[in-house]
């Protein structure tokens, strides 16, 4: 995908949002109303990763995805709606078919306008799609109801549009009209939610206690589990954990160890089919699949910031550098990225994917935008007078601070604009966005605080990492301890205890696990 002009293909657009959505947050209130959009979102997810949807954009209660195959939106769509109906909701939703245009990595043209029209001529329980879909739908068993002619909103002929009415022998029914009956399932959904929130620690809790028990007698037991080897020096494990119930489901021996008395070289990220660990010189790749590592040499020691996307996996190094996921070949994307003028350089700070672009913090207080689609092209804005340190991507921005001024700064990528920055009280050590939150870590303090609020929530003595995934907040402790947040009650549940001092706490949501880069203590 190109960035500029373009890239056209052909591609089948799906847009979905709740009915009466604001009626049902006004009835419910902010906190319960949170609890059940999250429930819509998981499922909306899970079924566009059923049916080889790539989700786009997510506004509120609504998703804009696209699929390489007309049948698979309407299939995905109409599941999606039979199953979301259970939670006492309804969604409406479009498809469309015809060629986008990707700009900044993202669809957009005609195509995808009449798309979000398309949803909106749509009501609630209804899959509604255009005369396109409709005749490339011909024979792939799915029936359809004529809807007739309208006049959609900024198009400038009248599309004909149909109500998809069957999915192979299985008929869509029409929405509830029992207000009461789904208002009823609508509290039940989020009674049983907030009773599970509560109940969960004690449960995790138990859980944990067993594991701890477990996990003392392997970990002292195997060389492979932070514990000193029989021939060699304690060896750094990567353990995963099932985030659900905080049970370890495997631990990886790490064979490339840290620099004695180096610790903290960098957070670890997750995708593209593996794990990457930063340690020492080199970017080690594991395979979780069949529990194999590759080191990949960087040529020089130091602070690494990791991210995957596009295809790559991306870290600094003198610049920007990229791993080839199947080769491991690395390929140094963007030199040393000046600061402007002769002789002057920036340093990088922090690298995060998300947004259409590869975002790189620098120490001169500049955000930079790297296009992933075009070497070497790159483009600067000067968000702060103090140093640029970590980011965090969320709510369509990037989020970056300023460690030293204690500030926190929000940038728009569409307008290019960044807001006033916002001090805090404490310490900004790590920032993550999880929920409809950015949460902030301070490591002195031992806390976690959303931003804007004047309650923190603590998190252990000594903080090394935290991580925003499955719907929570992770924090990992020097001491070894995995705390998890839950970002709409704040409640704190410890779900596992390590035998070794957590470098990195990992979310991979392609596998389902929650990583640990354990370091061995000596």
């Amino acid at each position: 995908m190109s960035k500029r002009g373009g890239d056209r293909r052909l591609a089948a657009v799906l847009f979905t949002d709740i009915v009466s959505s604001t009626d049902v947050a006004s009835e419910l209130g902010d906190t319960r109303w949170l609890r059940l959009l999250a429930r819509h979102h998981r499922i909306v997810r899970a079924h566009l990763k059923l049916f080889g949807g790539h989700e786009q954009d997510t506004a509120g209660d609504g998703f804009f995805a696209t699929f390489d195959v007309p049948a698979d939106a309407v299939r995905c769509a109409a599941a999606a709606q039979r199953e979301i109906r259970e939670l006492g909701i309804e969604i409406r939703a479009g498809v469309n078919f015809g060629e986008v245009e990707i700009v900044d990595s993202k669809p957009g043209g005609i195509a995808v306008h009449a798309g979000a029209r398309i949803m909106s001529a749509s009501t609630g329980g209804v899959v509604m799609v255009s005369s396109s879909v409709k005749e490339l739908l011909a024979g792939a068993g799915i029936g359809f109801e004529d809807a007739g002619t309208h006049h959609l909103k900024g198009l400038d002929e009248d599309v004909h549009l149909y109500r998809v009415t069957r999915i192979d022998d299985d008929p869509v029914t029409s929405p509830e009209t029992d207000d009461a009956a789904a208002r009823a399932r609508r509290d039940a959904i989020v009674e049983a939610g907030a009773s599970r929130r509560r109940s969960r620690w004690l449960v995790v809790l138990v859980a944990s206690l067993v594991v701890l028990v477990a996990g003392a007698v392997v970990l002292a037991t195997r060389d492979d589990g932070g514990a000193p080897a029989a021939d060699g020096p304690p060896r750094a494990v990567l353990v995963g954990l099932d985030p659900t119930t905080g049970v370890p489901q495997r631990v990886i021996p790490i064979e490339v160890q840290q620099s004695s008395g180096a610790p903290g070289q960098g957070d670890g990220a997750a995708g593209q089919g593996g794990v990457w660990l930063p340690r020492n010189a080199n970017l080690v790749h594991v395979d979780p699949a069949h529990e194999e590592q590759v080191s990949i040499s960087l040529g020089i020691t130091g602070y690494l910031n990791i991210d995957t996307g596009f295809d790559r996996v991306w870290a600094t190094v003198s610049g920007v550098v990229t791993a080839n996921p199947a080769t491991d070949e690395l390929t140094h994307y963007v030199d040393r990225i000046a600061a402007g003028g002769a002789g002057q350089w920036g340093h990088e700070s922090d690298l995060v994917v998300g947004n259409g672009a590869v975002w790189v913090s620098m120490t001169d207080g500049r955000l930079v935008r790297v296009d992933p689609s075009d070497p070497g092209a790159t483009r600067a804005w000067q968000l702060t007078d103090g140093q640029l340190d970590g980011l965090a991507v969320g709510d369509g921005a990037v989020w970056g601070f300023d460690s030293y001024a204690g500030e926190i700064v929000r940038f728009d990528p569409e307008t290019g604009r960044a807001d006033q920055p916002i001090h805090e009280s404490g310490s900004v050590d790590e920032i993550a966005f999880a929920g409809s939150d950015l949460w902030i870590l301070d490591r002195s303090a031992g806390t976690v605080t959303p931003l804007g609020s004047s309650t923190s929530v603590q998190v252990g003595s000594a903080p090394t990492s935290m991580v925003a995934g499955f719907d929570a907040v992770w924090v990992g402790d020097d001491d070894g301890t995995v705390y998890r947040i839950d970002p709409l009650t704040e409640e704190v549940t410890p779900v596992y205890r390590a035998g070794g001092t957590i470098e990195s706490v990992i979310a991979d949501p392609d596998l389902g696990v929650l990583w640990l880069d354990v370091g061995a203590r000596a």
